[in-house]
């Protein structure tokens, strides 16, 4: 999905919090390809409550908790890409 697509999707939703789950589809030495699916939840309680269903019942690779209340706000600065919450990522 793309960002513009994505952002259609947080404008229309009443919900407030965006849980992202990353699975590793194919990985090797030189790279990783992940898949990213999205659900939408209307409290914190109920996002951390999604992750950990996620966590008990599948392996994912990466969940990533979002407020998506400055993508609402009709401010573009406050977006990034999806890619912007991993530069911290270790590389060997």
């Amino acid at each position: 999905m793309k960002l513009d697509e994505i952002d259609k999707k947080i404008q229309k939703t009443k919900d407030r919090w965006l849980v992202w789950i990353g699975y590793i589809l194919n990985e090797d030495d030189d790279n990783r390809e992940i898949e990213y699916y999205g659900k939408f939840a209307s409290s914190k309680n109920g996002a951390i409550g999604a992750a950990k269903l996620l966590l008990d019942n599948t392996s994912p690779y990466r969940i990533i908790i979002q407020d998506t209340k400055p993508f609402k706000d009709g401010s573009k600065e406050y977006q990034s890409d999806l890619t912007d919450f991993f530069k911290l990522e270790l590389e060997e």
